[in-house]
């Protein structure tokens, strides 16, 4: 976190671009009290002087005295849709840069929410059990997450259970990785009422064959969300039978693409949207063992185009993960190369995690969002709307991959507002942890006691 907001506080930090907004700077410390007169520039970061040809800039100087509780406050229109930089001298002179950011109307109103769609729990082959990765992961910052673990929805409903009788602040979504019979293409279910894997009798089964004993492991055989319109199982000859009617609707499927494997990927999202979820293709550039006993790509290049043009998911994993530059960074220029070829749809960023500790692949890929609130429809709807923007965290210094004015956003953001707002999360996931594995009525107390903290910051921090 950069040293100035371990100094200062500047509050709100997202404006409705030309409102005026009154704005206020509080020291936090005695250290960083103001002196009796400071001169504040407002100086937009898209605005410079070109003394050529005299350029007109929105710079704008103020000489301010601060309030009796220490504080500085002024009040000031911030035009265009920018990062604005408040600078001035702290009190032994050293020069200071603050920052707040104006977005345009469509964006006003929405709040940024960081989150996790591609997870991996003990109900399938991942190392913590599903209510510890929620709260390990609520530690660090992150606002929502989805379980989706392989080949079944037990894992997220599991994590929704286990803390559906206390106040998390965190959106635990229903989620999996959807494997059925022969369709190689792995799919991410997030948010549906009901498992696409539950549809064919026989998935059980593969899980075990493929981790022996994992299915011991479940708690209870949950498929579905309580009263929710699960359409029952059929076997895995009708599911193929099903696959090859579908495919024929489809016609004609070009030469060199795998008519059953798309048609199987096609038909898996259709029915993730029947389910009310929402459809990801994740990763095909990971690297993984083929059917050969060799190495491939997850997704063969000329099936990804394919997918590409079609669209017949409803968000792409740009960023996955692993720390080989061949997933990650294949992935973001083959996205970039499609959007210039006019072929545009929303991208999401997921670890795909099996450890939440002591992993280097835990959080090194995660999704921001701009949502009307912090609900699994209103998170679902800004991602569909292409509201959304994948951060890469494998370095230290981030990248943010998606559509360039919310990646402007986006950087804003993550230097000025998610440090303090993962900070405000660490003491909720502890509690969380508490309440789940340890004391739980010590636990309720401290979830009840920081209830609705970052609801304050979001209204203190976003002023629409």
């Amino acid at each position: 976190m950069k040293t100035e907001l371990y100094y200062y506080d500047v509050f709100p930090k997202v404006v409705r671009a030309g409102a005026p907004t009154a704005i206020t700077l509080r020291p936090l410390g005695l250290h960083a009290a103001f002196s009796d007169k400071v001169h504040l520039t407002v100086s937009p970061l898209q605005e410079r002087a070109y003394p050529q040809d005299d350029t007109p800039r929105g710079v704008r100087s103020y000489d301010l005295t601060p309030d009796a509780d220490g504080c500085l406050r002024f009040t000031h229109r911030f035009d265009g849709e920018q990062e604005h930089y408040l600078l001035f001298a702290g009190r032994d002179n050293t020069p200071c840069c603050l920052s707040v950011y104006s977005v345009n109307d469509d964006l006003a109103g929405l709040i940024p929410l960081m989150g996790d769609l591609h997870l991996h729990s003990i109900r399938s082959d991942g190392r913590q059990d599903p209510a510890t990765v929620a709260a390990l992961l609520r530690q660090q910052g992150y606002d929502f997450i989805a379980l989706t673990d392989h080949g079944n929805f037990s894992g997220s409903l599991e994590c929704i259970d286990a803390y559906k009788d206390a106040p998390v602040e965190m959106c635990l979504m229903t989620g999996e990785e959807v494997h059925l019979p022969d369709c190689h293409l792995h799919c991410i279910h997030v948010g549906g009422r009901y498992s696409i894997n539950a549809m064919v009798d026989t998935v059980f089964a593969q899980m075990e064959r493929k981790n022996p004993g994992v299915t011991a492991r479940f708690p209870k055989a949950w498929t579905k969300m309580e009263g929710s319109d699960f359409p029952g199982t059929m076997t895995e000859s009708e599911f193929r039978r099903r696959i090859e009617a579908y495919a024929k609707t489809l016609e004609p499927i070009p030469d060199g693409i795998p008519r059953y494997v798309y048609a199987g990927f096609c038909w898996i999202c259709d029915q993730i949207r029947a389910a009310g979820g929402l459809a990801i293709f994740p990763h095909p550039y990971w690297i993984h063992d083929s059917a050969e006993d060799a190495r491939a790509f997850h997704g063969d290049e000329r099936l990804t185009w394919y997918l590409f043009e079609k669209q017949p998911f409803d968000a792409f994993e740009v960023l996955g993960g692993e720390n080989y530059y061949e997933q990650n960074g294949f992935q973001t220029v083959h996205y970039y190369e499609a959007r210039a070829k006019g072929l545009n749809f929303p991208v999401v960023g997921s670890s795909d995690s099996h450890s939440a500790v002591n992993n280097r692949n835990a959080f090194i890929a995660k999704t921001l969002c701009f949502a009307k609130g912090n609900s699994t429809p209103d998170i679902l709807e800004a991602i569909r709307a292409g509201r959304s923007v994948a951060v890469d965290a494998i370095s230290a210094e981030y990248r943010l991959v998606g559509e360039f004015r919310l990646v402007k956003y986006a950087c804003f953001l993550m230097d000025n507002y998610f440090p303090l707002h993962q900070a405000a999360c660490v003491e909720q996931g502890r509690a969380m942890q508490e309440y789940y594995c340890g004391d739980r009525g010590e636990g309720l107390k401290l979830l009840q006691v920081l209830n609705g903290r970052i609801e304050r910051m979001w209204r203190k921090y976003f002023s629409f």
